[in-house]
């Protein structure tokens, strides 16, 4: 098993817009058959306020990397993404193998 998480430092005053698009990634990325994700907003840390994260398990790598391709052609996620450009500050990907 493998957590991915995702570390998004979302613009001052663009908290509320990112969320309502990550409804919508959430909806595509069910129907793709994409893990479900855990998302937070940091309380208490070392990031900023406007701090999500995300995580999700695979299975293992290849079944992430095989949905990561179908993913990267979906022209629905992909425009999701395009917006969410302007809204992101930085993003940190990690991932863990689960113990």
């Amino acid at each position: 098993m493998v957590l991915q998480r995702v570390i998004h430092k979302i613009r001052p005053g663009k908290w509320d817009e990112f969320q309502a698009l990550e409804a919508q990634f959430d909806s595509v990325q069910a129907k793709l058959g994409i893990p479900p994700r855990k998302r937070y907003r940091r309380i208490y840390g070392k990031h900023s306020f406007y701090t999500e994260v995300i995580e999700r398990e695979w299975p293992s790598l290849s079944v992430m990397e095989a949905l990561a391709s179908q993913y990267s052609r979906n022209a629905e996620l992909r425009a999701l993404q395009d917006q969410a450009i302007d809204l992101i500050e930085c993003t940190q990907y990690e991932l863990y193998q689960i113990l």
